[in-house]
């Protein structure tokens, strides 16, 4: 095997002198191999990630409801104290609710507020998007503001919540 005298390319800069000794131009970059690699690897990070994502945002918009639900429960025993009943027009109670209802639909009952505490108050029906089998479900507030789901089905997360 035949050795090159490094000393007789004195002055060569790393690169020029492996340009030199591969006899051709030394290319810079990634490979496709490696490029590859890396987008298998984001691939799979973001299949890990994406359903925790979902998840947390879910939790969210239902923290958010249940915010709303006893905001119309107390807004429900204010029209009441005036009133001697309930309403179910949201217009008729001293809030806005429209502005916050993204995700979901609210509705007061017009229950008697004089009942035994178990009678419905409002409820937040969810009426967009797919969470974990779950595409609509509602959740109910009542007199006790005792909170109760219905159409979760094998949602066991939402469940876990909501109880």
């Amino acid at each position: 095997m035949k050795q090159l005298s490094i000393k007789a390319h004195d002055g060569l800069t790393p690169l020029e002198l492996r340009k030199f000794l591969r006899g051709k131009e030394f290319l810079t970059g990634f490979t496709l191999i490696e490029m590859m690699v890396v987008v298998i690897i984001i691939g799979i990070l973001a299949s890990v990630a994406m359903p925790r994502y979902q998840k947390t945002v879910e939790r969210s918009r239902i923290s958010e409801a249940l915010s709303i639900l006893g905001s119309i429960r107390t807004a429900q025993y204010r029209y009441a104290s005036e009133h001697n009943k309930f309403t179910n027009n949201l217009g008729d109670l001293d809030m806005n609710v429209t502005q916050y209802g993204r995700y979901f639909n609210f509705s007061p009952s017009n229950a008697n507020p004089f009942g035994n505490g178990d009678e419905p108050v409002a409820a937040a029906t969810r009426d967009g998007g797919r969470y974990g089998g779950c595409s609509q479900y509602t959740i109910v507030i009542n007199e006790s503001g005792n909170l109760s789901a219905s159409g979760i089905g094998s949602c066991a997360e939402l469940s876990a919540i909501l109880n």
